[in-house]
């Protein structure tokens, strides 16, 4: 677990937990896996925020 200001903000995996979870990246070379969690105040905001600052290509 990695923390960030003494909150909790990541989770390291090893490459085998990663791909006995996500079996379609069975054969692929993997060297680092994680996941980030967000966390908002105000989740209507920061999806506010996130759709204003998308740019919308098609």
């Amino acid at each position: 677990m990695l923390f960030y200001q003494g909150e909790f903000c990541a989770m390291l995996y090893s490459n085998d937990d990663l791909k006995n979870w996500l079996p379609v990246l069975a054969d692929t070379p993997i060297g680092f896996a994680g996941m980030h969690y967000l966390g908002v105040d105000g989740l209507q905001a920061a999806y506010g925020h996130i759709e204003k600052s998308t740019v919308n290509v098609g």
